[in-house]
């Protein structure tokens, strides 16, 4: 049967496939975190990844970037990851070679790995990782790092009918970032239920009005003299702008938390975990060090 389970001896085989010392502590506590997840996990697909030379190497490379993960928790809280993440998270690690995905699947991983954090590290995270293509998790992380992201939605205006056109971001601005999906990204994100249109506004006008200049230009450049009506009042710049932004769902912020290396959420919730287990008489200690963090 292609899709039995995989067995104690062979996962522990495969463990040491992926990992040449077995009695490195680190390499153990993998084992502890993940042994029986290799066991509920695709025989085929596993056996298929580790013959092949290039594919064995991708898995090890993913698999160590998650030890080297696993290595920041203190032993005493690595605990077993529930199968609802291992299982899934697994699979995906051994074959996706995009590391930004890599970066987020290990990091949910690490997280289910560590009692203190595993409240963090929702099933359904994986589902959100596995539908994100590289530049939407690009795009997530530039909204959570500035709070929010502008947009513009432009109507053109043409014997005085105002007519909505499209919806830009301020993504149109960065080299980096834009290219011809940016629509489908953020269509993409607002399904997924991580990002929502918002009224609020960036304090400082200047990057509408850039936006807003970029649009204008674009329109004013690459239309033909040759037309006339809507063609030709977006050519002579004939816009209305209605600006407003992108920004997290409490949902994609949770995400996150649980995704990424920022921590700061989770920080906290270790801090008052360790709070919540300390004997009175040894809560101040603990007090500074939740200064600190503040």
């Amino acid at each position: 049967m292609l899709n039995e389970l995989i067995d104690k001896e062979t996962t522990s085989k495969l463990l040491t496939e992926i990992y040449t010392d077995l009695a490195k502590p680190a390499v153990t506590e993998v084992g502890i975190a993940l042994g029986t997840i290799f066991g509920l996990c695709n025989t085929l697909l596993m056996v298929i990844a580790l013959q092949n030379e290039k594919a064995k190497l991708k898995v090890q490379h993913n698999l160590e970037i998650y030890r080297q993960k696993l290595n920041k928790i203190e032993k005493e809280n690595i605990q077993e990851v529930i199968p609802e993440i291992g299982v899934p998270v697994i699979e995906k690690l051994l074959y996706v070679t995009d590391e930004s995905l890599v970066d987020l699947y290990t990091e949910l991983l690490a997280k289910a790995s560590d009692k203190t954090q595993c409240n963090t590290a929702h099933p359904s995270f994986v589902n959100i990782i596995n539908n994100l293509s590289p530049k939407e998790a690009q795009i997530l992380k530039f909204i959570k790092k500035n709070f929010r992201m502008a947009m513009v939605e432009v109507s053109v205006v043409d014997n005085g009918l105002s007519r909505p056109i499209e919806k830009i971001s301020e993504l149109i601005l960065s080299e980096e970032f834009y290219d011809e999906n940016t629509k489908a990204f953020l269509s993409n994100l607002i399904g997924l239920g991580v990002i929502e249109e918002n009224n609020v506004l960036f304090a400082d006008s200047r990057k509408y009005e850039f936006i807003h200049n970029r649009i204008t230009e674009t329109y004013s450049q690459n239309i033909p003299l040759k037309y006339s009506g809507v063609l030709n009042a977006m050519k002579l710049g004939n816009f209305e702008f209605k600006n407003y932004s992108l920004r997290l769902t409490e949902f994609g912020d949770l995400f996150l938390s649980a995704c990424t290396n920022e921590r700061m959420r989770t920080d906290f919730y270790h801090l008052f975990y360790k709070w919540s287990i300390t004997p009175v008489e040894e809560r101040n200690k603990l007090l500074s060090e939740i200064e600190k963090k503040n």
